[in-house]
């Protein structure tokens, strides 16, 4: 007979012990705000190369140090269209938004 699973005993969010853990989310949050903000289906993002450059994207998010930068800008009230020049992913972005790569928002051909 195996043990049941506690509902209970799973956690939605680590303890507050855990500053490396709550440091990934934050950085894995710029890049899903900076994909909304420029426009880009995070569907087609996820799914270009079978979701190996939405790695490489979040991997370079991750250690970038110029994250506090990303966030005052996406925090400003006018968003930015494109990707601020010294993002590591502006070429991820690009490949997004290259017609048949990854769906645009409000590009859909339906």
């Amino acid at each position: 007979m195996s043990p049941r699973c506690n509902q209970s005993d799973h956690r939605a969010s680590p303890p507050p012990s855990w500053p490396m853990y709550h440091r990934v989310w934050r950085r894995a949050e710029l890049l899903d705000r900076m994909i909304g903000a420029v426009g880009i289906d995070p569907l087609g993002a996820v799914a270009l190369d079978c979701g190996e450059a939405y790695f490489q994207a979040r991997t370079q998010c991750l250690a970038c140090v110029r994250a506090p930068e990303c966030h005052e800008l996406l925090d400003c009230a006018q968003r930015p269209a494109v990707p601020p020049s010294f993002c590591p992913n502006a070429g991820f972005f690009a490949r997004c938004r290259i017609p048949g790569t990854a769906r645009e928002l409000g590009s859909s051909s339906e």
